[in-house]
């Protein structure tokens, strides 16, 4: 029975096993606490601030098919902002997509405007271009949020959001976002 009086080698086995445990549980509730935060940011992100869906609202029911209000701001690169498009559908069922461009750019030390500016929309901002499914009558709020990548050029940015039909033609006015990046 000598393999019972070497108690060294059975502590540090013990001692082991504790740390394993105790590390499952603590990488368990840092999964749990990352997951919880993600659900809380998309959740967040889908959201429009209540000023923004009523005047989105307002604007939907005196009859226009496409409306954005709120559409401008200044930011700094990095920043984020998040801007209400709503689509009210007059007809029958129809599918729709958003698209955005960048129309234009005037560089913040200059007075030239440069014509369709050369800027990666995904890398500026952040939606889901569709499709929505909207019944007769009824309409979609769709966020948009802009953040102007690191090391943009500063100055005024013009975009161009479109909202296109099954048809893939211009559904209501084109509408604008401005964005000046300081």
């Amino acid at each position: 029975m000598k393999i019972f009086n070497n108690k060294k080698g059975i502590e540090l086995s013990i001692n082991m096993l504790v740390i394993i445990i105790i590390s499952l549980v603590v990488l368990g509730l840092g999964v749990k606490l990352l997951f919880s935060l993600m659900e809380e940011a998309e959740r967040e992100y889908d959201n429009l601030d209540q000023q923004t869906k009523d005047e989105l609202n307002r604007l939907l029911d005196l009859g226009k098919k496409v409306a954005l209000p709120y559409n401008s701001k200044t930011l700094s690169p990095g920043d984020m902002h998040s801007f209400g498009l709503g689509i009210r559908n007059i007809e029958d069922e129809k599918e729709f997509v958003v698209e955005i461009t960048c129309s234009k750019f005037i560089p913040e030390d200059q007075n030239v405007v440069v014509e369709d500016c050369d800027v990666e929309i995904k890398n500026w901002f952040l939606f889901k271009a569709g499709p929505y499914k909207i019944k007769k009558n009824q309409h979609k709020e769709v966020k948009i949020a802009v953040i102007p990548p690191k090391g943009v050029i500063k100055g005024h940015y013009i975009f161009d959001v479109r909202v296109k039909d099954n048809a893939n033609s211009l559904y209501g006015n084109k509408q604008k976002i401005d964005v000046t990046v300081r």
